[in-house]
């Protein structure tokens, strides 16, 4: 069964950011968040060696905006990983715009990047770029979810996932 072991939950207090990270091996269901949670983040994995972190550049992303968020993977382990692939799921309420690396496959809203061998103790970070779809109603929750898939070194294939939620903004992008 999953497991949480890491959770990132960003609030806004009055106009400071605050960030929160937990680490917990306890599965746990997703609960409602409180009123105050603008975006969370919250990871599965099945190898507890791997470290999958989504963070988002804007809490309230509004209609018409672009959203961008990074996701960074850590090899906590002694070992190299191998094959590794990040899949990227764009939620319908936005359209993939780019990344700071080249996709290797784009089928509709699902983009994936070919990482290769991840070595031991080391963090690579995968930026992406989605536009808030104009129609998109304020309030609604986005889903970004992120899977890295490898093998280990007896070849076993492994996945971490991580979800990042975000809530649409008031307002629309004000044009140049």
């Amino acid at each position: 069964s999953p497991q949480t072991i890491a959770s990132n939950t960003i609030e806004k207090t009055n106009t400071t950011p605050k960030q929160t990270v937990t680490q917990d091996t306890t599965p746990r269901p997703v609960v409602a968040q409180p009123k105050s949670a603008l975006a969370v983040s919250i990871e599965y994995e099945t190898d507890k060696n791997v470290i999958l972190v989504v963070a988002p550049s804007n809490l309230k992303p509004k209609p018409g905006e672009d959203f961008s968020y990074t996701i960074t993977y850590t090899n906590s382990n002694e070992d190299y990983f191998s094959e590794a692939n990040l899949k990227v799921i764009i939620p319908v309420e936005a359209d993939y715009v780019g990344a700071n690396i080249e996709a290797s496959r784009i089928s509709g809203n699902m983009i994936e990047f070919v990482l290769g061998n991840i070595s031991p103790g080391s963090r690579g970070a995968v930026t992406i770029t989605a536009k808030v779809k104009e129609i998109t109603e304020p309030g609604t929750n986005m889903v970004f979810t992120s899977v890295l898939s490898y093998k280990d070194k007896l070849g076993v294939q492994l996945s971490s996932t991580s979800y990042l939620t975000a809530v649409v903004g008031e307002g629309q992008v004000d044009e140049p």
